[in-house]
């Protein structure tokens, strides 16, 4: 039986696709030198730069902050200059010691940590939404309506 005339740049097409796949599957495996990427250990710390959004307000700046797995890690310089105030004390862990975790520099903590933040972190699309109290926000005042 013949497939209708329509049909036929579908069929064709059908056709190139799975020999192209075929194709595909017999290259070889990409060769990588020792030089070409980071060797990152599962429990190594690493550099993220998510998009950062406050109290559902979306932040222009971007700031560094370090993580394992789904662990994000943040200091009080990071807070800060997302425009958060926090004193010197405040959002430590208590027991955390950030030598303990490879690739991590000293001065950061758990954002899990920090009582006065509530955050979620999606590791999949590098997004970080932070709730913050407005108290110890630092941010531009937006005017509406007349002056």
């Amino acid at each position: 039986m013949q497939p209708p005339s329509a049909l036929l740049p579908l069929v064709a097409a059908l056709t190139l696709a799975g020999a192209a796949s075929q194709g595909f599957a017999q290259l070889p495996p990409p060769v990588v030198s020792p030089g070409q990427m980071p060797a990152y250990r599962l429990d190594q710390a690493y550099p993220v730069y998510p998009r950062v959004l406050i109290n559902g307000a979306a932040q222009d700046t971007s700031i560094g902050f370090f993580a394992v797995g789904d662990t994000l890690y943040s200091s009080h310089a990071s807070l800060k200059q997302l425009g958060i105030a926090l004193n010197d004390d405040e959002c430590q862990a208590g027991s955390f010691n950030a030598a303990q975790i490879p690739g991590l520099p000293a001065g950061y903590f758990p954002l899990s940590s920090c009582s006065l933040l509530q955050h979620r972190y999606a590791a999949a699309t590098q997004r970080l939404e932070i709730q913050a109290p407005i108290d110890r926000l630092n941010l531009a005042t937006t005017r509406i309506g007349g002056s």
